[in-house]
């Protein structure tokens, strides 16, 4: 049927493109309300709802359409159990026919032919991800361990250009290797299988550690292949020194050094998502001494992200979005810097680092409500140690965060203390609360 031929009022109804769209992202929304669709031939290939758990089929669904369909509904989510197709018209033989595609003559009566299905399935759906990536001299044997490294960092490259992409490989990669799992050692499964799949997860292990900064789970490779995913990522990260988990490195955590090597890394995404990941720990270092600073960072931090992870909305060649990338890159530097010069401005106003998370609050609260201009900074500095004096000295009992009591009386000692020197010049309740927030942020860290 030729939809441009539909009348205008069915035209109303069916909504367009970007009604579609809208919807499609929002049935993606696990916390949307939007939880059942009634389809005809959409959503079937390349989209992902990993907590959909129910799928209804009243229509012929034949051999690779079939398998994807029902595969809808067999993704991995916290809480989901297992999948449910509900099958109105009898589709058990299609569906043996569709698996006898992967199975020859065997009749698929094993969880192990079933995730041998799945495995073949969604390996070939990487395959389409990956048709435009370069990546086959990674198996040839006469190549030096430096190009292999190149080989996986392009194919990180390329994954990541495109956030759907990145989301698709993420997911079809992580269903091939769970169903792996279980058919691993079937005779059916060919060395190039193997191959592909070494490959994919050595591009998904290096993803993963980048943009989640946990270990890569590379338990099916073998001890060549990960040492190999290793070697990528501290390669990726310059060495050691990208360790951002290791404590030792807080200290240098706001120097040049880790920004200088950043900068030089020759990946347009793999150099955006090292300055997220610096960004992300050192805002988190500085959110413990001052919490209102630092969430006015993490704001602004998102806001970059937000930009990067819309890049699929871009029109134009890849060259474009990665020039749009590079940009972003170059904010978070900025953001980076600001950041630096922010956790050393209690300096020149000759205060402690303690008390310039208090100083922040009084500015805060005096540019919200206007009054900022009518109070001197000087009375602002004095306040700032007034109040940690009080804080400090209701620290001394060793569960006072915990005693309403000594609360109740730090409250009151605030509140006397900024009645007495005319701040706020009206009440206003925000500047205790985001006082005792600070407090409880001093404690919760040890400070």
């Amino acid at each position: 049927v030729d939809s441009r031929k539909d009348s205008d009022e069915m035209k109303a109804i069916l909504g367009t493109n970007e009604d579609r769209k809208k919807y499609a992202n929002e049935f993606k929304d696990k916390k949307s309300n939007f939880k059942i669709a009634i389809l005809v031939d959409m959503w079937i290939t390349g989209f992902d709802v990993p907590s959909l758990d129910t799928i209804y089929l009243d229509k012929p669904v034949e051999t690779h359409n079939l398998i994807q369909t029902i595969s809808r509904v067999n993704r991995v989510f916290k809480g989901k159990v297992e999948g449910l197709v509900v099958d109105y018209i009898g589709l058990e033989a299609a569906l043996m026919k569709a698996m006898r595609m992967y199975n020859g003559d065997a009749i698929p009566i094993s969880n192990g032919d079933a995730s041998y299905v799945i495995f073949k399935d969604f390996l070939s759906r990487i395959n389409d991800i990956m048709c435009n990536c370069d990546f086959q001299d990674f198996f040839d044997d006469s190549i030096t361990p430096l190009q292999r490294l190149n080989i996986i960092q392009k194919g990180t490259e390329y994954v990541m250009q495109l956030k759907e992409r990145e989301q698709n490989f993420m997911a079809f990669s992580l269903r091939m290797k769970k169903a792996f799992d279980i058919c691993v050692g079937d005779a059916r499964i060919t060395e190039q299988d193997l191959n592909m799949m070494h490959y994919y997860l050595c591009v998904r292990s290096v993803i993963y550690k980048m943009t989640l900064g946990d270990t890569p789970d590379i338990t099916l490779m073998n001890k060549k292949i990960s040492k190999l995913v290793d070697q990528a990522i501290l390669s990726t990260y310059q060495g050691e020194a990208f360790d951002f988990s290791n404590k030792d490195n807080v200290t240098d955590l706001f120097s040049d050094e880790f920004l200088n090597k950043i900068k030089s890394i020759p990946y347009t995404n793999t150099k955006f998502q090292a300055l997220v990941k610096l960004l992300k720990k050192a805002i988190g270092e500085f959110g413990k001494t001052n919490r209102l600073k630092s969430t006015i960072f993490s704001e602004k931090l998102k806001k970059v992200i937000d930009k990067y992870n819309a890049r699929d909305e871009i029109e134009g060649v890849f060259e474009i979005i990665d020039e749009f990338v590079d940009d972003l890159s170059k904010e978070l530097e900025e953001l980076f810097k600001s950041l630096q010069e922010e956790k050393q401005s209690f300096e020149r106003l000759g205060i402690t680092y303690d008390e310039k998370a208090f100083y922040d609050i009084l500015i805060a609260v005096g540019e919200k409500y206007g009054f900022r201009e009518q109070i001197a900074d000087d009375k602002f500095i004095f306040l700032a140690k007034e109040i940690k004096k009080i804080v400090s000295n209701k620290s001394k009992y060793t569960d006072w965060t915990n005693r309403q009591d000594i609360k109740d009386e730090l409250y009151a000692d605030v509140a006397v203390l900024l009645k007495r020197n005319g701040y706020p010049p009206k009440p206003i309740d925000e500047t205790y609360d985001e006082i005792m927030k600070q407090v409880e942020n001093f404690k919760k860290n040890n400070i």
